[in-house]
């Protein structure tokens, strides 16, 4: 049954496909498959996309203080990885600050991003797979990273 349900609920991301997360967008590297899928034209909080092991889960939403701020909030909320390493500062294409931390599980490693514009609309990522395959998936992975944009918030230009 799993198999079944795996099939039917997921699908191979398009050449091209923009999946809108709320108040961000992204466009998943072609041949990785979606599993929580929000529509190409309608939003949702959350979208989750893997290849090989390696998950890409972005989640969208608000949020009143900084990037660094929320980060902290998100390990502070899981217990599922342990966060390494030192804060590293990272930005999206339209300048948008963000930051990053390593993550290590039992069997996995990763990176956990966290952004927030200046309308106070926020995106957390979290990549996480088999360290060989993460590796081997790296450029595609950081393709995916840098096609998160904010899109205006309602109201404003």
């Amino acid at each position: 049954m799993p198999a079944i349900n795996e099939a039917v609920h997921n699908k191979e991301v398009l050449a091209g496909t923009a999946y809108n997360v709320g108040p961000v967008s992204f466009t998943p590297t072609q041949g990785w498959v979606i599993t929580q899928t929000p529509s190409p034209v309608g939003s949702s909080s959350n979208a989750v996309v893997f290849k090989d092991g390696v998950t890409f889960s972005v989640k969208s939403g608000v949020w009143k203080g900084t990037a660094e701020e929320l980060l902290n909030q998100i390990v502070k909320d899981q217990n599922e990885f342990l966060v390494e390493g030192k804060l590293v500062p990272v930005t999206t294409l339209q300048k948008v600050a963000g930051v990053a931390k390593r993550i290590n599980g039992p069997d996995y490693t990763g990176l956990l991003l966290a952004y927030v514009d200046g309308k106070g609309q926020a995106v957390e990522v979290i990549v996480k797979g088999p360290a060989a395959t993460s590796i081997q998936l790296q450029q595609p992975i950081a393709d995916m990273i840098q096609s998160i944009t904010f899109k205006p918030k309602e109201g404003n230009s």
